[in-house]
């Protein structure tokens, strides 16, 4: 086979990659303006016909689907860009709560229970497990380091953070709160809790 008919299928899988998360973001953008937005404005919004929005996404709720899949990934995409292995826990915890909340925001929609409600419990349990596992870990090196208190079990904290995260998300969409002071009080009231005393 030549280089440039080996390029084609590389081509096309870029294609549908680039397509998927166009269709994707604009999902996420329609449906926070109009939750019962349909699969029409979603495909005006991505810049495609229908017919390509379908050949993604036969269904509303396979997209749907796709979309929580997407929010986890980026949120596990935010939390590993924190460097959780470097310097002090506190300050790394700061870069976690707001990386979250900045994903929370984006993909707001899908907290809204009707959303919810839709999602297979199982793979959202697996979705939570994947970014739990990291936290847990920067959450236990802050024990060993004395930052944090010891006696909180690792799953409570991370519990606490992702409560924070959802008080402050609904706050920021309620207009109650600005983005900044959303990140700032989640910061602020987690680090308080968990942070040892000396």
């Amino acid at each position: 086979m030549s280089s440039s008919s080996a390029a084609v299928p590389e081509r096309r899988r870029a294609d549908v990659e680039r397509n998927t998360r166009r269709i994707l973001d604009a999902a996420a953008q329609v449906l926070a303006r109009d939750a019962g937005a349909g699969m029409a404005e979603i495909a005006t919004a991505a810049g495609l016909g229908r017919a390509t929005l379908y050949r993604h996404f036969p269904a509303r709720d396979e997209l749907i689907e796709a979309l929580h899949e997407q929010a986890f990934a980026d949120a596990g995409v935010a939390i590993a860009a924190c460097r959780l292995e470097d310097g002090s826990v506190l300050d790394t915890l700061r870069r976690v709560v707001a990386a979250l909340l900045e994903v929370a925001v984006q993909y707001h929609i899908l907290f809204d229970d009707s959303f919810l409600q839709r999602t297979h419990s199982e793979r959202q349990a697996e979705r939570r497990a994947r970014l739990a596992t990291p936290i847990a870990r920067l959450v236990e090196r802050g024990q060993r380091q004395g930052e944090l208190a010891p006696e909180l079990p690792a799953r409570w904290v991370g519990d606490a953070l992702g409560s924070l995260l959802l008080t402050g998300l609904r706050l920021v969409v309620e207009g109650e709160l600005t983005h900044e002071q959303a990140r700032q009080l989640a910061a602020t009231t987690l680090l308080d809790g968990v942070r040892a005393r000396h």
